[in-house]
């Protein structure tokens, strides 16, 4: 049974990891956005460096996600996501003040890493009401999108006025006032042994994780792929090309919950392989577009 200041701290939780993940992912997701194009207008890198330098943030992330799990299940996960939001913060603010490529892998390294501590000990957060609230991820995956299109449009408002450095500033603060945010929130009340027992079919999962992975990886390079072939072959300018990117944030936002419920009509094989068409269809008719 429940204490009642576990019953009461639960919802405050639930909020600040919500609103975190709008502030760290609004943030990310521009960064995602901005970074190849400062790249190559700011430092003048080429496609190959530009590829190198998002790869390196996501080889750090990859690498450090089954250590930030492991360190969300035995020490306390708001401390574990407040260092990662630190340290995605102390990234931007190192994009914004970089003058060279070396400067820039190191923003990306602290920003993988950053990521990984965050995102993974966000969701343990989530996943502890996830038992009476079949809607916390999707809340969750609302309120990031929310933050991504929202970013979106304040980043895109402030970059002429402020440039890029200016705008990596504006999210190494968000970065900052979230984890202020999720450091501040009630402890997580201490789980039974039972209820710590992993009740997870990870045989089952894998392959849906190895899924999941090779998606991941198509999407992020078809993003980029999209990103720079705007930028170069286009000449569209840093605004138009967000337009481009603009009405998937927004979709991305309001999808969640719609998603949830049909996954619970017909099933998660079915929405899975839906969705898994879906992104084959959409990278089949970028290639006539």
């Amino acid at each position: 049974m429940k204490s009642p200041s576990s019953t009461k701290s639960a919802p405050v939780r639930q909020s600040s990891a919500r609103w975190a993940a709008a502030l760290v992912g609004g943030p990310a997701d521009l960064l995602d956005f901005l970074i190849p194009l400062w790249a190559g207008a700011a430092l003048g890198l080429d496609a190959t460096v530009i590829g190198l330098l998002l790869a390196t943030e996501l080889l750090v992330s990859f690498a450090a996600r089954f250590p930030a799990g492991l360190l969300a299940d035995v020490w306390e996960r708001r401390n574990i996501a407040a260092a990662g939001a630190a340290l995605y913060g102390i990234s931007c603010a190192g994009y914004a003040l970089s003058t060279d490529p070396a400067m820039a892998f190191i923003s990306a390294v602290l920003g993988g890493l950053g990521g990984a501590l965050f995102w993974v000990s966000l969701r343990a957060i989530v996943s502890e009401s996830a038992g009476s609230d079949s809607f916390a991820f999707p809340k969750l995956m609302t309120w990031q999108e929310t933050g991504s299109w929202v970013a979106f449009v304040a980043g895109l408002t402030l970059i002429s006025s402020l440039n890029f450095q200016g705008v990596f500033l504006a999210a190494s603060g968000a970065c900052f006032v979230a984890t202020v945010m999720i450091a501040i929130i009630p402890r997580r009340p201490s789980a039974s042994p039972k209820q710590a027992e992993s009740a997870f079919p990870t045989q089952r999962l894998r392959p849906m994780l190895v899924a999941t992975a090779l998606t991941s990886l198509a999407e992020a390079a078809i993003g980029l792929l999209l990103l720079l072939h705007l930028q170069k072959a286009f000449d569209l300018d840093v605004v138009s090309i967000a337009l481009v990117f603009l009405p998937g944030a927004i979709v991305m936002s309001l999808i969640p919950g719609p998603a949830h419920r049909l996954t619970m009509r017909i099933g998660r094989r079915r929405v899975s392989a839906i969705a898994a068409l879906s992104s084959a269809t959409f990278a089949f008719a970028l290639a006539f577009a």
